[in-house]
């Protein structure tokens, strides 16, 4: 196994990342961040990767080898996800427990990105992927993803929701 740098590390190292939700919003802004500092890096959006398809995540992962994981796909439609249930547990919580899984099995790190919807953004300290939801709509707090942390690499952080804004970032 090739030598890994530490977990979103800077220096002049340049990292395969591999970037879900590549079409949204941050998505887009971070595939450009990534590649103009010299990081080699996989975009993807939906219809390139179903993060709720394990072995469409298992075949990307293994294949590009990635140092990490950057998710920044979810369905982001409120109201979709509480008449959809299914959907919404589909593409918000076992995509990014996929995500999790195999890239913790291959030495990768992940980063998560979550919403105020899930978690109420008044934590003072980092949410570890376990911690109990708190957002303020019932059905996105309770299909908030549990993402397996074997390498202890992963780390979750919430985004207060744009205004306005319900469309999906895959």
């Amino acid at each position: 196994m090739a030598t890994r740098r530490a977990p979103f590390a800077t220096g002049s190292n340049p990292l395969k990342i591999l970037i879900t939700g590549a079409k949204g919003l941050v998505g887009r802004a971070l595939v450009d961040h990534c590649s103009a500092s010299g990081d080699e890096v996989f975009g993807y959006d939906h219809a390139a990767l179903d993060i709720a398809d394990a072995r469409a995540v298992e075949a990307e992962i293994t294949a590009r080898r990635p140092d990490a994981v950057i998710n920044c796909a979810a369905w982001t439609d409120v109201d979709g996800c509480e008449t959809n249930p299914e959907k919404a547990e589909q593409v918000n919580a076992l995509g990014p427990e996929n995500l999790g899984t195999v890239a913790a099995r291959s030495g990768a790190s992940v980063l998560h990105f979550s919403t105020d919807y899930v978690f109420d953004g008044r934590a003072t300290s980092p949410i570890p992927e376990w911690f109990a939801t708190t957002g303020s709509v019932p059905h996105a707090a309770a299909s908030a993803a549990t993402m397996p942390n074997a390498s202890g690499n992963v780390l979750v952080t919430a985004m207060a929701s744009a205004a306005g804004s319900s469309s999906a970032s895959s």
